[in-house]
């Protein structure tokens, strides 16, 4: 984040690779931050999923976040495998 900030602050050229390498780690970080909040549910026991426990609304909130395009994780990858071998990226972004 740092990275795409300043550069984009110096108003940068992003490349292609750039692109889909922001898009791979973006993807990334989001399914780090899924699977860090269902870890955490799970530790919680059952009472988790109670409507009452906050917790049932960050989990909520970090499936909804996972479950779009950009971090999709599969896609992302795949597209900056693609660019970094020569390929046009796959995906809906491009």
């Amino acid at each position: 984040i740092r990275e795409l900030i300043a550069r984009g602050g110096r108003l940068d050229e992003f490349t292609e690779e750039d692109r889909v390498r922001f898009r791979r780690d973006h993807a990334y970080a989001a399914n780090l931050a899924y699977d860090a909040v269902m870890r955490l549910a799970r530790a919680m026991g059952a009472s988790s999923i109670l409507e009452t426990h906050p917790m049932q609304r960050y989990m909520r909130d970090a499936h909804a976040a996972a479950m779009h395009m950009v971090a999709a994780w599969d896609e992302q990858a795949e597209s900056y495998g693609r660019v970094r071998m020569g390929l046009e990226p796959s995906g809906q972004f491009f």
